[in-house]
């Protein structure tokens, strides 16, 4: 018999104890011991080992294994001692549950907190449900934060992913226009003609995905009246853009293509009218329907660095983006 109880041991480490593997009783109670790692793996005698009123709060899996392995260990002590029954413990519980009043009575292992057997005690509920509701709250916050910034940034979004020919099948329109000649109808003034002829239609008109337009000094039938020209145009293109500038607001033909256009779109609830800011635009010459069409509308400023994109976008698309027939 070796008794070390009373010795405010905690033992940690020490490897000399694996050498007591001839004792019928080994007793440790009464001390700081807190890990028993160090206890022999096999001992040659049977033996009562005894640890209680110490400091063991869990058992390690592999010490656990020790004990299902040890045939000699006859009684291990385990009482007093502030056992924690969290999920470390589950290993444990098991092992009571197998050799329950064999070599360890159930009695000797109590909760700290709650002061119920280990044996019977719902361990891990709350510390699984946390390990199950964090990930799941990350995930949620992570999905709500990638939900805002597409709500706030949608159209953005929309322009980037259609400027890089990405994801068309996303940001592609419904086909409901399938039987209009034109992508595109442009409402320009004369004034304005040598930007659009030379700066908007070539790069429309080219590229691998060309849009189809409808400009009035190449399209329209020469002594045709202009208002059902204008009528004519608006209806049977997909878009109206009107290149808005100090002189197109001087235009009597430009305001009315715009009104057709807006009209058009009012009453089909479809966006069809695309505005492009060309140069300093005086407020006052604005009447009051542009005014409020450009109050509640977005716009596309020529000169804005994402231009092109916006614009293109803008635009007819679908997924395979037209080409010209």
């Amino acid at each position: 018999m070796v008794n070390l109880s009373l010795n405010k041991l905690n033992l940690n480490g020490q490897e000399r104890l694996k050498k007591y593997d001839n004792v019928s009783d080994l007793d440790l109670s009464y001390n700081n011991i807190e890990q028993i790692e160090w206890l022999p793996k096999t001992f040659k005698v049977y033996v009562e080992l005894k640890l209680d009123n110490n400091r063991l709060k869990s058992l390690s899996p592999e010490v656990i294994e020790n004990f299902r392995n040890n045939h000699k260990l006859d009684n291990v002590s385990l009482k007093n001692n502030p056992w924690q029954c969290g999920c470390s413990d589950i290993e444990l519980q098991k092992y009571l549950t197998e050799f329950n009043n064999i070599k360890i009575n159930i009695s000797d292992v109590t909760c700290e907190d709650t002061g119920e057997y280990l044996l019977y005690a719902k361990i891990c509920d709350d510390e699984l449900a946390l390990k199950i509701a964090t990930p799941i709250v990350v995930i949620g916050l992570f999905i709500a934060t990638i939900l805002a910034i597409y709500f706030k940034f949608n159209t953005a979004i929309k322009v980037y992913l259609y400027s890089k020919n990405w994801c068309l099948w996303y940001v592609a329109e419904e086909e409901l226009d399938k039987d209009k000649t034109y992508d595109v109808f442009i409402s320009y003034s004369q004034k304005d003609e040598h930007f659009v002829e030379k700066e908007l239609l070539p790069e429309l008109e080219s590229g691998d995905h060309p849009f189809k337009v409808c400009f009035h000094h190449r399209d329209w039938i020469p002594g045709e009246f202009i208002s059902r020209q204008i009528v004519n145009s608006v209806l049977d293109s997909r878009r109206t853009m009107v290149i808005l500038s100090n002189n197109f607001m001087e235009s009597v033909w430009g305001k009315l293509e715009f009104r057709t256009a807006h009209m058009q779109a009012i009453n089909e609830g479809r966006a069809r009218v695309i505005v492009v800011l060309f140069g300093a635009l005086n407020e006052d010459s604005l009447d009051d329907e542009m005014k409020t069409y450009l109050k509640t509308n977005t716009y596309v400023k020529w000169g804005d660095p994402w231009f092109w994109s916006k614009l293109k976008y803008a635009l007819p698309h679908s997924k395979t983006r037209r080409g010209l027939s």
